[in-house]
């Protein structure tokens, strides 16, 4: 009886990496609640202000999707091997590049320009992740540059060691109408 409850104790360890879905990247596709946000208070830096305009830098910088709540659909796009990337709205191609270990790690990445629907402030971005899809929840880290522009003042935010937990939300899965795929 020993050995059996010991086979059944490991097995799920082992059973994690991958599941039956393993080679459908489409069972990432849904509607997820995201909140990202800088692993530190000196993990990130925002230009174009003057020195002493810390309030200014603050609000800009919790002004953009990558420091904050959103909410992302996630779609993949099998002619693409990508995901198409809707974040608030707004439609972004990304590219997918699962691990080779473990098909619930993968990497994806997209750019684009973002316009904030609060003030109007454009952000030309690139967003880099690596992350861990558990059934419902997405979670890993990421890295996000962008060039920004708002009433005539430009300047850039990075953000080099981000953090990113998103959960699906109920009854949310993606929709088959999309015509990529």
């Amino acid at each position: 009886m020993r050995p059996l409850f010991l086979l059944l104790s490991v097995t799920p360890l082992w059973a994690a990496g991958c599941d039956a879905d393993c080679g459908n990247p489409a069972r990432l596709d849904g509607s997820y609640r995201v909140h990202e946000n800088t692993t530190s208070v000196d993990g990130w830096t925002v230009t174009g202000f003057d020195e002493d305009q810390t309030d200014e830098q603050t609000t800009l910088l919790y002004g953009v999707f990558a420091n904050g709540l959103s909410t992302w659909d996630l779609k993949y796009v099998p002619a693409d091997k990508g995901f198409r990337v809707t974040v608030d709205g707004q439609q972004y191609d990304a590219s997918y590049t699962p691990a080779q270990d473990n098909c619930n790690r993968f990497d994806l990445a997209f750019e684009g320009l973002w316009t904030n629907p609060e003030n109007g402030a454009t952000h030309q971005f690139t967003w880099d992740g690596q992350l861990v899809w558990t059934g419902d929840e997405l979670g890993g880290s990421f890295v996000y540059e962008d060039a920004w522009g708002l009433d005539g003042s430009t300047g850039t935010v990075t953000i080099p060691d981000g953090e990113i937990r998103a959960t699906l939300k109920a009854g949310a899965a993606a929709s088959s109408d999309d015509t990529g795929g």
